[in-house]
């Protein structure tokens, strides 16, 4: 079963979301599922690499090997960008309420005519987006 926010699943959000919406709902909504989900997805990978990456440097370098190195390293911090990437993606999914949809280009378009039933639950262009290619979405 798919994790949503740490330890947290699907069936844990659709029980959760039954519960009456004060502002406790909205706090514990905050807490446990969106920071948890940001922790969990972003952030912490992002140490997690920089703590390897700088374990790495500081046991199998010396001092003047740092200051040949020059603060190159090797594609942490490439790494460390694809995941801000998929950050911002994500904040910006949230932002506008929309999530992912994985169609193929051709199905995005007959799903949006209401051409393609298959699709459960069904597809919804208002809330759901789909990149065809870098530098182009709908």
């Amino acid at each position: 079963m798919t994790r949503i926010a740490g330890r947290k699943k699907c069936t844990d959000w659709e029980k959760f979301i039954q519960k009456e919406k004060n502002e406790a709902f909205w706090q514990t909504a905050y807490d446990d599922y969106f920071l948890e989900r940001l922790k969990t997805r972003y952030l912490t990978p992002i140490t997690a690499i920089e703590n390897i990456s700088n374990s790495i440097a500081e046991t199998k370098e010396t001092e003047e090997e740092k200051g040949e190195r020059n603060g190159e390293g090797n594609g942490e911090g490439f790494s460390i960008m694809a995941i801000l990437c998929t950050l911002v993606e994500f904040l910006e999914a949230t932002r506008q309420g929309k999530k992912f949809t994985s169609l193929e280009k051709g199905n995005y378009r007959l799903a949006e005519e209401g051409k393609f039933p298959s699709i459960v639950p069904s597809f919804n262009p208002d809330n759901e987006y789909r990149t065809y290619a870098v530098g182009r979405s709908k």
